[in-house]
């Protein structure tokens, strides 16, 4: 599979059949059109949580590799594309059903993130960010976070990160922030000849 992460982008509410039209627009592209074709806040939120906690994922792992003096952007499953890590979204596709998908669900189905935490670009955000001297652009983007979105949002991802789990080639309970950690180090040794690789699995 070239580009495993499209299917994750296929899905509307992680339950929609991925389409060709769908698996090629960006993502403000995907909010709009999903915002056109339904009034459903579950949708509308599912698909927003679901971008951001790929987003910070990925920056994770970027973080992991460049801290280790490695590209980013030559990897084995996703293809060679101007700006891409692609070596980050191959290590991370992993981790998407065991860090994203539980997040996602958790945060819509309890309804922490409600549908009231996002407003319209057209629409004067709540005062959280009248100390910035510039805004942050907004261009083609249908809704986006308010403050105490964002917030809720960033507090149950770092609690999801410091979760500790068993992590068997270790023996030992670590925080998922440190299985990641451990990951990229065992794919260094894959790949300078210094070990093998195995994916995590989760117990």
């Amino acid at each position: 599979m070239r580009n495993p992460s499209r299917a994750s982008w296929g899905l509307k509410a992680i339950a929609q059949p991925p389409t060709s039209d769908v698996l090629e627009i960006s993502f403000a592209q995907r909010i709009s059109a999903l915002t056109a074709e339904t009034e459903d806040p579950r949708e509308i939120r599912s698909m927003f949580c679901l971008a951001w906690a790929t987003r910070f994922l990925q920056m994770l792992f970027k973080r992991r590799f460049m801290w280790r003096g490695w590209t980013p952007y030559l990897g084995c499953l996703h293809g060679v594309e101007y700006g891409r890590p692609s070596l980050v979204l191959d290590l991370m596709e992993e981790f998407r059903p065991v860090l994203v998908d539980p997040l996602v669900l958790t945060l819509v189905n309890k309804k922490i993130i409600r549908l009231t935490d996002f407003y319209k670009p057209e629409e004067k955000e709540p005062a959280a960010f009248d100390f910035a001297e510039e805004q942050p652009s907004r261009e083609g983007y249908p809704i986006l976070l308010i403050y105490e979105g964002m917030k809720k949002f960033i507090v149950h991802f770092e609690s999801r990160l410091n979760q500790k789990v068993m992590y068997l080639p270790k023996a030992q309970r670590l925080s998922y922030r440190e299985v990641c950690l451990e990951q990229v180090r065992l794919l260094a040794h894959h790949l300078t000849g210094d070990g093998q690789y195995a994916p995590y699995l989760m117990r």
